[in-house]
């Protein structure tokens, strides 16, 4: 089952590490939407995110060491980062709406996502620590799913 969330469209919630060797995946096996982490021939899966919130959307970033995630366990969806094991996560985005579909730079050094702070979804860019938050689109549309081109 998919959630209604914005942070989960119905599109593929898996992301390889870098190195090959991780997969990270969203499962509900522990009745709420979490982020787990297992070796690339499916062995040893291991929630990684083990909190009551949402937790969807994982992106690895810089070069394995930190994955992005999307959850609503502060309120509403917002963008948080977390060491590969689960440890440290802190919130990058709060400011009001909701932020969701990160995606990390080929370089590990920005984050590029969706937000409705502003009304409707906009593309926003920010640091890998969350400073530097900044609107890059300004229109009526909606704008989302956000990629980066090598």
């Amino acid at each position: 089952r998919l959630t209604d969330h914005p942070a989960h469209d119905g599109t593929d919630s898996h992301v390889w590490s870098p190195d090959g060797k991780t997969i990270l995946f969203v499962s509900e096996r522990d009745l709420n939407l979490e982020i787990y982490g297992m070796a690339s021939d499916g062995s040893g899966p291991r929630n990684l995110t083990n909190h009551p919130g949402t937790d969807d959307g994982p992106v690895g970033l810089l070069e394995g060491r930190s994955i992005v995630f999307v959850s609503d366990r502060s309120g509403g969806m917002e963008i948080h980062r977390m060491a590969s094991d689960g440890t440290d996560a802190m919130q990058l985005t709060t400011a009001g709406g909701d932020s969701f579909w990160p995606v990390g730079s080929p370089d590990g050094s920005r984050i590029a996502f969706t937000s409705t702070r502003d009304g409707n979804p906009e593309v926003y860019v920010m640091d890998g620590d969350g400073s530097h938050q900044r609107r890059m689109t300004h229109t009526d549309a909606e704008e989302k799913w956000v990629s980066w081109i090598k």
